[in-house]
């Protein structure tokens, strides 16, 4: 969340962050000392790649998809 930071905006009172990371290890080293735990966090970033594998930058676009589907 560096970059959120360097461009005067403070993390922890975005709405929602969506990534893509490439793998699920890079979720949990990203949340590791985050509430709620890592395998709880980025709900939508992880379930593109986990049905679809790895499409690319277009996990991001899926992801942002099923995140205003949810919401």
């Amino acid at each position: 969340m560096r970059a959120v930071a360097e461009h005067g905006c403070d993390a922890r009172k975005l709405d929602f962050c969506l990534i893509h990371a490439g793998v699920p290890r890079v979720f949990d080293d990203l949340t590791a000392s985050w509430t709620p735990p890592p395998s709880e966090a980025f709900p939508f970033s992880r379930a593109t790649p986990t049905e679809y594998g790895d499409i690319a930058g277009a996990v991001v676009l899926d992801s942002l998809a099923r995140l205003f589907d949810e919401a």
